[in-house]
């Protein structure tokens, strides 16, 4: 490994380490194919906090030719979630036949653990970090022809980087997703299920179509001068772009209560959007009809994932922070206190079993007319 990439490998590696951190290496590609690496499954990857890098390297497998293209990924993860290394490990080898993957401890002690049917079974013990490591990870799958030869920066590319992580806090996990996720804002009084579709609760939808959430609690106040309290919880939900239409589609089929005093989706861009599941357009919506749709240049993208189930856009209040939400919920009388994440709630993965049962009962879902249009 020449000195070039090593220094890289230590500049991305060195954050982490001072932050207590774990690393995780597996390889992720077929040898010898090019291309987007398949995603790790998303039950592994709920209530994250981590980092992702592609490693790329060459080596001379199976007889081919030549050196072939060999992709690893770079997991950092918070310390808090090291107990998920064997999870995505035995996620790894199984998802690719390789019997190892390389660990580093937040302490920067590193192991190569292996693997037997997904299962973790012994470990070699290789010393302090050092990123030499990569390369006897290779070698120890793919022989002496193995070579590391490039490293990329964070894959997320973060569309929201001047968010104020602090200000998320306040919403439970929501720091972790914002500008890589949508996450849609609605109260939970006042939401019922459509009796059609099997009376789901919110928590149920959330669970089948698989997407993380939060409960978060607000106190408001009646008026700004009056000190008489009242309290409101609701949901934070983080979609992915490829489950939106998806959640959309199932929603609008079981909010079966018009009177829904707001509902918000924040865009991975940071853009806040009003929106409602109600609408009596038969056309769609057009950035045309809404002046404020200025402010967001990627609108066109976000409102023809609205239109296709008929979702209503209310109106955009720009980027996302704690000022703006705030300013919002006056608009609707609400003058708020506090926003804390609701001390009583857990959230709990769903169950492979229930993402597998899940896909057929969204099918079923999305074939049910709209309760209301």
């Amino acid at each position: 490994m020449n000195q070039g990439l090593v220094r890289q490998i230590n500049d991305i590696v060195r954050p982490y380490r001072k932050a207590r951190m774990g690393l995780l290496i597996a390889i992720s590609n077929p040898v010898g194919q090019r291309g987007p690496t398949p995603p790790l499954a998303w039950q592994y990857m709920i209530g994250r906090n981590w980092y992702k890098h592609m490693i790329h390297g060459t080596a001379s497998v199976n007889g081919v030719h030549g050196q072939q293209p060999v992709e690893m990924t770079l997991f950092a993860w918070p310390e808090n979630r090291i107990a998920d290394w064997h999870s995505v490990g035995g996620w790894y080898t199984q998802q690719y036949g390789y019997p190892c993957v390389l660990c580093v401890s937040p302490t920067g002690h590193t192991k190569m653990l292996r693997y037997d049917n997904g299962k973790m079974r012994y470990g070699d013990d290789l010393g302090p970090w050092d990123p030499s490591h990569i390369e006897d990870y290779g070698m120890a799958v793919f022989g002496k022809s193995y070579a590391c030869t490039a490293i990329d920066g964070d894959y997320r590319c973060m569309q929201f980087p001047e968010f104020n992580r602090k200000e998320g806090t306040h919403f439970g996990a929501l720091s972790d997703y914002i500008g890589s996720e949508y996450i849609l804002l609605f109260p939970k009084s006042r939401i019922c299920s459509a009796s059609k579709v099997g009376r789901h609760s919110i928590e149920d939808l959330a669970n089948i179509c698989n997407i993380p959430y939060d409960m978060v609690e607000q106190t408001y106040l009646y008026e700004p001068d009056d000190p008489t309290e009242y309290k409101e919880t609701f949901y934070a939900l983080y979609v992915r772009k490829a489950r939106l239409q998806e959640v959309f589609g199932v929603y609008k089929r079981t909010l079966m209560c018009r009177d829904i005093n707001w509902m918000i989706c924040v865009t991975p861009r940071g853009y806040m959007y009003h929106i409602s599941p109600f609408t009596n357009s038969k056309t769609g919506l057009t950035t045309d009809s809404l002046p404020n749709i200025a402010y967001d240049p990627h609108a066109d993208e976000f409102l023809a994932l609205l239109a296709k189930d008929k979702w209503e856009l209310c109106g955009n209040y720009g980027r996302f922070s704690l000022y703006t939400y705030k300013s919002f919920m006056e608009t609707h009388d609400r003058y708020i206190k506090t926003i804390s994440p609701d001390p009583t709630f857990t959230y709990c993965p769903p169950t492979v079993m229930t993402v597998v049962t899940g896909h057929n009962i969204i099918q079923k879902i999305l074939k049910t007319p709209c309760v209301l249009a």
